[in-house]
């Protein structure tokens, strides 16, 4: 209970943070906008509706996560790689580490963000952040609460299990991933060039929330696109290349309670579909 009403407390010390850099890329969209602009209407639907639960289940989850996690550790032992760094060592290793920490995250990311795409089942959790249409600084948070069960067996446990990294530098990089999500999600023209096969920035993950065809199952990686690269899935982005977003075979949906039920319609239609099937076969 302690460990939950810190984290509790850590989240009010940073939403004002969250929110500012959501308003601050908000209003740069205005201004430099790549594609069709979201309104008010769903900026606050993306950011109140979806995203603060979502973040506040996030938390339950996340110490949860953390105390097996560590009754893991304390019975067979984790960080089987150790890659600490020595902390007398300033910024330079301070950087180093936090950039270490980001890449290994982003290639479990990765494994994770694409079985979502690339199962059925799971893909019915994922896609309520694909179907928004404008796509914006609040289609970081815009996710169903279910993804984030998936975060911890599939990327926290195995980071834990083989690496040991440095723990004082946990906040700044919950951080770092934080802003430079929002930052890619943003709905801004802008270009990074050949600086663009080093990190994604807006225009190489706008082409992960294309609509359109030549697009689909690519740039999976949050941050690094090597991840992409080595495994067959990336796509630079061409000049002026800035796609529509959203899904072409489901329009958006518009209150809170739709984005609970979504999965659980889709896999109710699965499981009609499949008892039809076999009904046919046996017949």
């Amino acid at each position: 209970m302690e460990e939950l009403i810190k984290q509790v407390h850590t989240f009010y010390h940073d939403f004002p943070i969250v929110l500012g850099m959501t308003v601050f890329f908000s209003v740069a969209e205005r201004f430099f906008p790549a594609g069709a602009q979201k309104s008010f209407k769903g900026w606050v639907f993306n950011f109140i509706h979806i995203g603060l639960p979502v973040s506040l289940a996030s938390i339950i989850w996340g110490v949860i996560a953390g105390t097996s996690i560590a009754a893991l550790g304390n019975h067979f032992g984790l960080g089987w790689i150790d890659l600490r760094f020595p902390t007398a060592g300033g910024t330079p290793y301070l950087i180093l580490t936090v950039l270490l920490a980001t890449f290994i995250f982003d290639f479990f990311y990765y494994w994770f963000h694409r079985t979502l795409h690339q199962t059925r089942f799971l893909w019915h959790i994922h896609k309520l952040h694909h179907m928004d249409e404008q796509l914006s600084a609040t289609t970081n948070g815009r996710s169903h609460v279910l993804e984030e069960l998936g975060r911890v067996p599939m990327i926290a446990i195995p980071t834990a299990i083989l690496f040991k990294l440095n723990p004082e530098v946990g906040g700044i990089i919950g951080y770092s991933i934080t802003m430079w999500s929002i930052f890619f999600h943003a709905n801004l023209r802008l270009q990074l060039g050949r600086a663009g096969m080093l990190f994604y920035g807006p225009q190489g993950h706008r082409i992960h929330h294309s609509s359109l065809h030549e697009h689909f199952d690519k740039n999976y990686a949050a941050y690094f696109p090597v991840w992409d690269i080595l495994f067959g899935t990336y796509h630079h982005p061409r000049r002026d290349e800035f796609p529509p977003t959203g899904l072409h075979d489901e329009p958006d949906i518009t209150s809170f309670s739709e984005t609970l039920v979504l999965p659980f319609r889709a896999w109710r239609k699965m499981f009609r579909e499949w008892r039809g099937h076999r009904t046919a076969l046996t017949n």
